[in-house]
C-alpha cells in the first residue's frame, strides 16, 4: 500500500499539502476464473474460504481508495465494506451481455471523498497506433474515477485496468492499452 500526499505530483500547483492518502490494489482473482484442475484439491481457491478473507484484509488495512480487479462476487464484497464506510464503483464496461462476469472495483471511504465524475474505457474499442488486423478483442476495460476530498480543496483521479494478453497473440508485446495514459483522462473534462 502506497501513501501519497496530495499535491506532490504536481509541483507547479504550489499545494503541498500534508494530507496523505492511502491506496490499495489488488486483483483478487474472480471465483469464475479460477480453474480448479490446475489446482485439484486446493480448498484455498473455494470462494466460501477466500471471499471473506479478502474483504476483511481490506477493512484491515484501512485504506482511503481501494482499486480491485477480477471482481465477480460485488454483493459480498459490498456488503462489508459499506458496513466499514466504504462507498464502491463497480463496473463490467458494459460486456456483461457478451458473458464477462468479473470487472473492476474503486472504492474510497465516505468520510474523506466523493465521487465527482467517473469513465469506463472499452479498450477494444479504442484506436491503438499498433493494432493489427487480426489483433484479439480482450474485453480488457479500465475504470477512473475523479474523488474530491469532502473536508479540504483538492483531489485526486484514480484508475484501474485489468490487461488479459497472451504472447502468442501480441507477438510476445504488452498490450498498446498500457500507453493509454493521461491523454485518455482529458476526454473527461470533470477528470
Amino acid at each position: 500500500m502506497k501513501s501519497v500526499a496530495p499535491g506532490t505530483m504536481d509541483q507547479s500547483a504550489g499545494n503541498q499539502s500534508a494530507k496523505s492518502v492511502k491506496i490499495m490494489t489488488w486483483n483478487i482473482l474472480a471465483q469464475c476464473l479460477v480453474r480448479r484442475t490446475l489446482f485439484p484439491g486446493s480448498d484455498c481457491l473455494k470462494w466460501k474460504d477466500r471471499g471473506p478473507a479478502i474483504t476483511q484484509e481490506i477493512v484491515d488495512y484501512g485504506p482511503d481508495v481501494i482499486c480491485l480487479q477480477e471482481v465477480d462476487r460485488l454483493a459480498d464484497h459490498q456488503t462489508v465494506l459499506s458496513a466499514a464506510g466504504y462507498e464502491v464503483l463497480h463496473v463490467i464496461g458494459g460486456y456483461e451481455e457478451d458473458g464477462k462476469q468479473h470487472g473492476l472495483l474503486i472504492g474510497w471511504k465516505q468520510d474523506l471523498l466523493h465521487l465527482v465524475d467517473q469513465k469506463v474505457i472499452r479498450f477494444d474499442e479504442q484506436q491503438f497506433k499498433s493494432r493489427v488486423g487480426l489483433s484479439r478483442a480482450t474485453r480488457n476495460v479500465g475504470l477512473i474515477a475523479g474523488l474530491a476530498f469532502k473536508h479540504h480543496p483538492g483531489g485526486l483521479v484514480i484508475g484501474t485496468a485489468h490487461l488479459f494478453w497472451t504472447t502468442s497473440s501480441s507477438g510476445g508485446n504488452p498490450p498498446d492499452e498500457l500507453d493509454y495514459g493521461p491523454s485518455g483522462f482529458k476526454q473527461s473534462e470533470s477528470l
